[in-house]
């Protein structure tokens, strides 16, 4: 397998096009859509080089923002299901007030004890 002028190549087994993923000195793996692999010897020439490590750098930082994104993800999901297990908590202690469960308990404990 060849890499074009600018540094990818086609997929042998699907013919999807396939972008560097990693570049050392001697190898460069590249990637297609449908995650097939394959390892070719580094270009020699310094343009196609540059294009190769383009395309590695372009890469890390699709990845990098898409893990900002799950992380963001995860939080606001974490944040919603804790304000539902606490709507729930409110719920099931009769708090419609909406305030937060340790200040109704303690009302309720101050005011049992006649406080």
């Amino acid at each position: 397998m060849d890499l074009r002028s600018d540094g990818t190549a086609d997929c042998e087994s699907c013919h999807m096009p396939m972008f560097p993923l990693t570049m050392t000195d001697q190898e460069v793996t590249l990637e297609c859509a449908n995650r097939h692999h394959v390892t070719v010897p580094a270009p020699q020439d310094p343009k196609l080089r540059r294009f190769v490590a383009n395309w590695v750098a372009r890469k890390g930082a699709q990845v990098e923002e898409q893990r900002r994104r799950w992380e963001a993800d995860e939080d606001a999901e974490l944040e919603r299901y804790e304000i539902e297990r606490q709507s729930e908590r409110d719920d099931a202690l009769g708090n419609s007030l909406g305030e937060p469960v340790e200040l109704r308990s303690s009302k309720m404990e101050r005011s049992e004890r006649g406080v």
